[in-house]
């Protein structure tokens, strides 16, 4: 019994936690912890009995498989193709083989240069040395997302991503 209700708790903290990760801060939850959440939700509804005398709970284990698909596979933003996108970059490709990938991006910080730079450096945009930055949106709450892909030699050594 305890199990039970550790796993139903476990789970439905979980799928609260993954719900405003999605929603509230839109950053993605990978696949596979929806479904360890689903599989604690089976630990603690289902029962050694058969499904005609357990419909109830195969309900409610069937809503919570639902809504797991729905919040993963739901682009809620902008920002989860992107990350998608972004990690599919890999070491040793090329300059040009990025900016492919990301073409629908908008590439650069979108950051002026500081003008009280010494020595003066011209006008111009921010830019970071040996790496490409790509943004997926103007949007203020999104505009400062970078996607920084690092270079050396012309081949990608390193992706990271720097939310705003």
């Amino acid at each position: 019994m305890a199990i039970r209700v550790t796993a139903l708790t476990l789970a439905s903290l979980a799928m609260l936690l993954f719900a405003a990760s999605e929603l509230l801060v839109a950053i993605p939850v990978p696949w596979w912890l929806y479904v360890a959440a689903t599989a604690m939700f089976a630990v603690g509804l289902l029962r050694k009995r058969p499904p005609g005398q357990q419909l109830g709970r195969l309900v409610i284990l069937i809503s919570m498989c639902v809504v797991a698909s729905v919040l993963h596979l739901t682009p809620w933003s902008s920002r989860n193709g992107f990350l998608k996108d972004l990690y599919s970059i890999r070491p040793g490709m090329s300059v040009s083989e990025v900016k492919a990938m990301m073409a629908g991006y908008i590439e650069g910080t979108g950051w002026p240069t500081n003008p009280l730079t010494k020595p003066p450096v011209p006008p111009g945009e921010f830019t970071i040395r040996g790496a490409l930055v790509f943004r997926h949106s103007e949007e203020p709450a999104y505009n400062s997302d970078w996607g920084i892909v690092n270079f050396r030699d012309g081949r990608v050594t390193g992706v990271e991503f720097s939310a705003d």
